[in-house]
């Protein structure tokens, strides 16, 4: 009695561990199920979009300070260096005549460190000015495209050079030939949904993003442009653009 006891619990038993078994597997299938339904539906898709494009611009964000401190730092040791070098009693070295000079200005007079303050690029008895915010922007590009300089004071140099002849050009336009851009949150809305990173008709001075088509290569070339953009192939590597020629009257 006691064997056949044995016998009908071990089958008791094993019957029990199959049928959980059976039911683990058939759960198994379930949370794959809804797993699948989660993953493909569009509500995670657009979330996983969103932090995706959030990590992006995080990400851009962070490269663009890097730099922009580079900049700050190295503009520091140049003027560190000017100064050791100018100190002592020695001969304070004359500028050179043929690069444009940079003056940064006091806000007109006014203690309102949040206002911009007013630039002036002078060569040859011209003077041309730019606000604080594009020279920032501007020397970003700069330095972003012109990496082959031989010292900080011949990179300050070409700097100097080819803003004055930037500033020369469109000042030369008198705001003639500058279009309105789309609002910022429009080309978010592209960056996220489309990954577009390419303008087809912008300036160094309202371009979004760093990869631009300009009207005057020989001007915005050293600030990032790739050139007119009737001479560009999108073709060659593909991509999402976005088109806004300027306007012209009717």
């Amino acid at each position: 009695f006691n064997g056949n006891g044995n016998v009908r619990e071990r089958r008791r038993k094993v019957g029990i561990a199959a049928g959980n078994a059976k039911l683990a597997s058939r759960d198994l299938d379930t949370v794959e199920d809804e797993l699948d339904r989660i993953l493909g539906s569009q509500k995670f898709t657009r979330r996983v979009g969103g932090i995706t494009g959030a990590v992006k611009d995080l990400a851009r964000e962070v490269e663009s300070d890097f730099i922009k401190e580079l900049g700050r730092r190295a503009s520091q040791e140049a003027s560190s260096h000017a100064a050791s070098s100018t100190s002592g009693g020695k001969k304070k070295k004359k500028r050179d005549k043929s690069i444009p000079k940079i003056s940064f200005g006091d806000n007109n007079g006014s203690h309102d460190l949040s206002k911009s303050q007013e630039i002036t690029v002078a060569y040859s008895g011209l003077s041309l000015k730019i606000n604080e915010t594009h020279y920032e922007k501007l020397q970003i590009l700069f330095d972003r495209f012109n990496t082959d300089s031989t010292s900080i004071p011949d990179h300050r140099d070409r700097f100097a050079s080819a803003l004055f002849a930037l500033l020369c050009r469109y000042d030369m336009l008198e705001g003639g030939g500058l279009q309105s851009s789309l609002a910022g949150d429009v080309f978010d809305l592209l960056l996220n949904r489309f990954d577009w990173r390419t303008e087809c008709f912008a300036s160094p001075f309202n371009c979004r993003y760093e990869r631009f088509c300009s009207a005057f290569p020989d001007t915005d070339a050293a600030f990032g442009s790739l050139g007119s953009f009737f001479d560009f192939d999108p073709t060659l590597k593909g991509g999402c653009f976005q088109a806004n020629p300027p306007f012209i009257s009717g």
